[in-house]
């Protein structure tokens, strides 16, 4: 994957006939210079050989092929966006199958054995295109927020959907990943409203404080008295019931 800067193999692989960046629209292409003697290594230059300036297309011809790409690649967008719309199952995306599933499951009180394995399929297919990540990546402080909110969401998604399909064991594995995700978010982002927020909340939604469960609501209590809590909100009136009922069960 190395040419020199004058081989027409730059204008071969450019949409717009040009021989530099970018290459064609969101191609991802990029290039990087390497040293003259390696290239001399490569046998792709001698010694005395002088690259030489190259010719460009006419500002008009660029223009021209500007257009054409810029038609071709909207038409092509809007194709593919009628697709996802009229059939998500086949040409959706992983997110787009889960809203799916859920919208399935909102739609009935009580789902048929025929809807379960339905929306089964539905959330087998979003998994298969990459909606199911999070349990081997990077450790969650290596990611960037945004992308630790998706996985997140994610994970919630899936969680609903399990539960409602009647596969608990499922269900209950992603809820602990959504909130282990959560809490490792808030306890490096947060501030002392959003950590005693969010283990009042762990705590209401919790029947039977697991040691798993209480060590987090511990820790997000904490880290609040660490940044600081004042009487605003009831902060510390909600601190003292949590950390009460926490240590007492």
């Amino acid at each position: 994957m190395i040419a020199l800067k004058d081989d027409p193999i730059w204008e071969t692989v450019s949409a717009f006939g040009l021989p530099f960046r970018p290459f064609d629209f969101l191609s991802g292409m990029d290039i990087r210079d390497i040293k003259r003697s390696e290239a001399t290594e490569l046998d792709l230059i001698t010694p005395e050989r002088r690259i030489g300036m190259v010719a460009l297309s006419a500002l008009d011809e660029f223009k021209k092929r500007l257009e054409v790409r810029l038609r071709e690649n909207l038409a092509k967008f809007e194709n593919d966006e009628e697709k996802r719309r009229t059939d998500p199952l086949n040409f959706g995306t992983g997110d787009e199958l889960l809203a799916l599933a859920e919208e399935k499951i909102d739609e009935s009180d009580n789902l048929t054995p025929e809807q379960f394995q339905e929306i089964k399929s539905v959330v087998s297919k979003a998994i298969e295109r990459g909606v199911n990540i999070g349990f081997d990546s990077p450790p969650d402080d290596k990611i960037p927020l945004a992308e630790l909110m998706t996985r997140i969401d994610r994970f919630r998604s899936l969680a609903f959907i399990y539960y409602n399909v009647g596969e608990l064991e499922k269900a209950t594995l992603y809820q602990q990943k959504a909130i282990e995700l959560n809490v490792g978010r808030l306890l490096r982002r947060g501030n002392s409203y959003e950590l005693i927020k969010t283990a009042d909340e762990l705590l209401a939604n919790t029947k039977e404080i697991a040691p798993q469960i209480a060590k987090q609501i511990l820790s997000l209590v904490e880290k609040a008295f660490e940044k600081g809590i004042g009487e605003k909100y009831g902060l510390r009136e909600k601190a003292d019931r949590i950390l009460a009922k926490v240590r007492t069960n």
